[in-house]
């Protein structure tokens, strides 16, 4: 319970270093966190943010690749595993 807390506070401040000022969204694509009991990755996308958490080893040049991979995977399977937008799936006369 106390890690899921602390992962939870370390995903907060990731969101917020990488939301504290727009313009700036462009130049941190990637923030990289390395701590005791895990890395978190975030990456920043035109239409996505992806958040992802490793083991503490876990060095950069591995997790970014990881990402880049499960990017381009959930953009293939975007179909079938996220709902289209409401107005697809309802029609109100």
């Amino acid at each position: 319970k106390k890690a899921q807390k602390r992962l939870l506070r370390e995903y907060q401040r990731v969101f917020a270093i990488t939301h504290a000022n727009p313009s700036m969204t462009a130049q941190h694509r990637v923030h990289f966190r390395a701590g005791e009991n895990h890395v978190l990755l975030a990456v920043m996308g035109q239409d996505f943010e992806l958040y992802a958490t490793f083991d503490p080893l876990t060095d950069k040049a591995s997790a970014v690749p990881i990402c880049n991979r499960l990017c381009v995977w959930l953009n293939q399977k975007e179909a079938d595993l996220f709902m289209a937008p409401f107005p697809q799936y309802f029609e109100f006369t």
